[in-house]
C-alpha cells in the first residue's frame, strides 16, 4: 500500500509472508530443493484465508480501492491433471494452432508432479475459492482476466471459462458481470465505459440469453459494438 500500488494481478502472491507466522518455517523446509511449480501445493496447504493478516489485507484493499484481477484460469489451466480436458482439449484452441503446438511441444508445467501432488493440489484448491469470496464479501474491487500467456488459455474463450470458474468459486453471475464492466472501468480509471448509460461510450455486447441466469450465456453473442459501430456478428466458433 505504501508503494502507491493501485492494481494487483493474481488472487494470491505465493509469498511466505502471506502465510501464518507459525507455518512459515515448515513451508520453507518443505519447498527446499523443490521445483517452483510444486511449491504452490505446499503454500496453499499452509495458507489461511481467514487469518487476521488476511482480514487486514482485505480491509486495506477495500479501503484504498486497490483492484485485484484474480485469474483463476491461470492456476487451473496449468495445474490441472493432463487427463482433465476442460482446458487442454478445449476445441477453441484449434483457432490458435501456434499457441496449441507450442504448449504441446513443451513440457507441462506439472511434468514432475506425482499423482499425490495432484491430489494434494485438488484438496487445497478450495482455499483459492474461499479467498476470492472473502475479498468479494469484504468490498475489494475484483476484476476478471485470464493472464493469457499461461498454458491452455484460449484467447476469448478463456475469459468465458474464467467467468464459469468465478461462479464455481461462489460468486454470483451478477458479481462476475460487474467485475467485467463497472469494476474494470474503475480499475482502469475510465469514466466513459463500464455501464450502459446515456453519455457513455457505446462498447456493447448483445446476447441472446441472460447471463444473470446462467453465466455460460455470455457465449450467446449476437453482435459486438465498439464506439457505436457493430464490428462483429455472431459468436466465435471453435
Amino acid at each position: 500500500m505504501d508503494l502507491g500500488i493501485d492494481h494487483l494481478v493474481h488472487s494470491v502472491d505465493w509469498s511466505v509472508y502471506s502465510l501464518p507466522p507459525d507455518r512459515r518455517a515448515a513451508y520453507r523446509r518443505a519447498v527446499e530443493g523443490r521445483s517452483g511449480l510444486r511449491a504452490p501445493i505446499d503454500w496453499l496447504e499452509a495458507f489461511d484465508p481467514d487469518a487476521p493478516a488476511q482480514q487486514d489485507l482485505v480491509a486495506a484493499l477495500a479501503r484504498e480501492r486497490i483492484s485485484v484481477d484474480v485469474t483463476l484460469i491461470a492456476y487451473d489451466g496449468k495445474l490441472s491433471p493432463p487427463s482433465e480436458g476442460r482446458f487442454r482439449r478445449n476445441p477453441y484452441l484449434r483457432s490458435f494452432p501456434e499457441l496449441r503446438d507450442d504448449w504441446t511441444r513443451c513440457d507441462d508445467a506439472t511434468a514432475n508432479w506425482t499423482q499425490n501432488d495432484y491430489r494434494r493440489w485438488q484438496a487445497a484448491r478450495p482455499k483459492l475459492s474461499s479467498w476470492i469470496r472473502r475479498m468479494a464479501d469484504g468490498g475489494v474491487v475484483l476484476v476478471s482476466g485470464t493472464d493469457l500467456t499461461n498454458e491452455w488459455i484460449a484467447p476469448g474463450e478463456g475469459l468465458h471459462q474464467e467467468f464459469e470458474l468465478l461462479v464455481e468459486a461462489g460468486l454470483t453471475p451478477n458479481q462476475v458481470l460487474r467485475m467485467t464492466g463497472a469494476n474494470a472501468a474503475e480499475a482502469l480509471n475510465l469514466d466513459d465505459v463500464g455501464v450502459i448509460a446515456e453519455g457513455r461510450r457505446a462498447d456493447l455486447v448483445l446476447l441472446s440469453a441472460d447471463p444473470r441466469r446462467l453465466i455460460s450465456n455470455t457465449r450467446s453473442i449476437v453482435w459486438v459494438m465498439q464506439g457505436g459501430e457493430i464490428v462483429a456478428r455472431g459468436a466465435p466458433r471453435p
